[in-house]
């Protein structure tokens, strides 16, 4: 599931905030750019799970009658493993 815009808004809000008081960076830009780039990169990351759960979630269907007296849940998440790995994507 791909959390709101406004909740991705705060996440990369309180990101600039922390990196900024604990002196973890030095902002060459301004804290919107910095924030901006937090913003895109989580709503990449959202979308690219959904996106694989969405993949395992159609092959379990697609392979249903074979997984007779197994745990959907349990192969989906699985399959969602795999395809993360096969696709470079750490969950």
């Amino acid at each position: 599931m791909i959390p709101s815009e406004s909740y991705l808004g705060r996440i990369a809000d309180t990101l600039v905030a922390e990196l900024l008081k604990n002196d973890l960076v030095d902002l060459t830009g301004d804290r919107a750019t910095l924030r901006e780039r937090f913003f895109a990169v989580l709503r990449k990351n959202f979308s690219e799970d959904a996106e694989l759960e969405r993949d395992a979630e159609a092959f379990a269907n697609e392979h249903r009658r074979e997984m007779i007296g197994m745990d959907t849940s349990k192969v989906v998440a699985l399959v969602k493993q795999r395809l993360a790995k096969e696709r470079g994507f750490i969950l």
